[in-house]
């Protein structure tokens, strides 16, 4: 599964928990998103300034002409197109690259979700069909937590994104139970690194309203 399906996974396996955030959860999918294209050579980052070339903190994107390789992400692709020289920051607050809706999709044609319709005006509902699904997620990610498995690539900006939204420790609740919040935080951020999409994220994610929005999920870090 790319970065982004594993997220929205884990969304699903919360999604009670997770109702109040959905500005959150959409700017965390379209990070994801764009740390899957870069993976997949679909776009690139590069300096907003060519004066400081080291400064990868709010990148501009370059959009090539590839195709991702998971169908969900085609549409946001499309969308992309012409998105060229854009800064990252702009990408990522912008609901119109939210894939959540081909990802959806995407599983239900897989048959990883099933669907409620609760009546007119109200919007479709998702449910895993097997519990087994998140926990093949949930399950790698709480050994790389706990240091019994070397954290791969895309696992380190997973975790990464989830605590910036500040939903490691509701995810990872029974990873270890006498780790409270920040133990989960400083774990992660021993592991996720630099990256551009988490530095926008995160920058995106430490306002005032997204912290509010935050502290529904436990003691908001910084």
């Amino acid at each position: 599964m790319k970065i982004v399906e594993r997220f929205v996974v884990l969304s699903l396996e919360f999604q009670d928990e997770l109702a109040g955030v959905s500005s959150l959860l959409s700017k965390a999918r379209v990070a994801a998103t764009m740390a899957d294209l870069e993976t997949d050579g679909v776009v690139s980052f590069t300096p907003a300034e060519l004066t400081e070339p080291w400064n990868m903190d709010d990148p501009k994107i370059i959009v090539k002409e590839k195709t991702p390789s998971s169908p969900a992400l085609n549409d946001v692709v499309e969308k992309l197109r012409d998105k060229t020289g854009d800064e990252l920051s702009r990408i990522v607050k912008s609901k119109k690259f939210d894939p959540l809706q081909g990802v959806l999709d995407n599983f239900e044609h897989n048959g990883l979700v099933s669907t409620h319709n609760p009546g007119p005006f109200r919007p479709t509902h998702y449910e895993l069909v097997l519990d087994t699904t998140a926990e093949e997620v949930i399950t790698p990610l709480t050994q790389v937590l706990l240091g019994r498995r070397e954290a791969t690539y895309e696992d380190r900006l997973l975790l990464g994104i989830i605590e910036s939204i500040n939903a490691t420790g509701l995810m990872f609740a029974t990873a270890n139970a006498g780790w409270e919040q920040k133990d989960f935080s400083n774990r992660v951020h021993e592991l996720d690194g630099h990256h551009p999409v988490l530095s926008v994220l995160h920058a995106q994610t430490s306002g005032t309203s997204a912290l509010m929005a935050k502290s529904q999920l436990g003691p908001a870090t910084l």
